[in-house]
């Protein structure tokens, strides 16, 4: 059957192996970016031009993702029928703590660093699904279990503390509006995984939002005739247990415009300069 060797743009050669052997490592996605592949370690030829060595197994191993991605979305389409304690396999009366655990346990199988270089797109959107689809009944869970808040009195006049405001557009993103002040500037900076330096910022609100929630951001900020606009991912939230924790979202950008990013760094520079003052 002979021998191959393979090289990738850097010149590093894999070789010699057997045929069997290089399928093996193609299949498996263990052998990436081979560029050029030679029968005696001397003369090399473009790797598209040997399709039985290249092109079959990456075929093979589209269509195994493809059908992995078509009976994920069968089973998150037979779990959407099913009640919320059993998508996460709990006991109906588990506290809300369990249904995270849970939660956290399921959502990890679907994290894009599970995922091979350069996997199908169909299997990368089933992925994406599944993690939507375990949020939203997260989501489900939770707000059964919550504790039911009094109704506000109708005539409760608006604080000006009250500086943000959150509408619902759908079950998978919100448009929250922020004034930023001389006061609460600093959701852009005390937490310390939750920053404009590491590109996000925490949301002190009333209203939890479910882990991966989109949000619209719209911020105005005091003494300051610029609109900032920003859209950010709920990836953490502080349930303000205790006194130490304030109730809120960590968000991280996803679009925020580098001018936008310098000019609340700026902002939060002077804020802070003035408030030492």
């Amino acid at each position: 059957m002979g021998n191959y060797w393979i090289r990738d743009a850097e010149l590093r050669v894999l070789g010699p192996v057997s045929l069997a052997v290089l399928k093996d490592l193609l299949t498996a996605r263990r052998l990436t970016g081979a560029e050029q592949v030679s029968r005696d370690g001397v003369t090399w030829v473009p790797a598209d031009k040997v399709p039985d060595l290249l092109v079959a197994p990456v075929r093979n191993e589209q269509v195994r993702e493809r059908n992995d991605a078509a009976q994920l979305r069968r089973q998150l389409t037979e779990l959407a029928g099913r009640p919320v304690h059993e998508v996460f396999d709990v006991a109906p009366e588990a506290p809300s703590a369990t249904y995270r655990a849970s939660y956290y346990t399921l959502v990890r199988r679907y994290h894009p660093a599970r995922l091979a270089p350069g996997a199908d797109p169909e299997l990368v959107a089933a992925y994406q699904e599944a993690f939507r689809f375990y949020s939203k009944r997260l989501a489900e869970a939770e707000d059964r279990l919550a504790p039911r808040a009094p109704a506000a009195p109708p005539t409760r006049e608006v604080r000006t503390e009250d500086f943000v405001g959150i509408e619902r557009r759908d079950a998978e993103r919100v448009h929250a509006t922020i004034r930023v002040t001389l006061t609460n500037f600093r959701m852009f900076t005390d937490h310390q995984l939750m920053n404009i330096s590491m590109g996000g910022m925490f949301l002190a609100t009333q209203t939890l939002l479910a882990l991966g929630t989109l949000v619209d951001l719209q911020m105005t900020f005091e003494g300051e005739a610029r609109r900032v606009g920003a859209r950010a991912r709920v990836v953490w939230e502080s349930s303000g247990a205790d006194a130490r924790h304030v109730r809120g979202v960590g968000l991280k950008f996803t679009q925020l415009s580098p001018d936008d990013s310098t000019f609340i760094k700026d902002f939060v520079r002077r804020a802070t300069a003035q408030r030492r003052t």
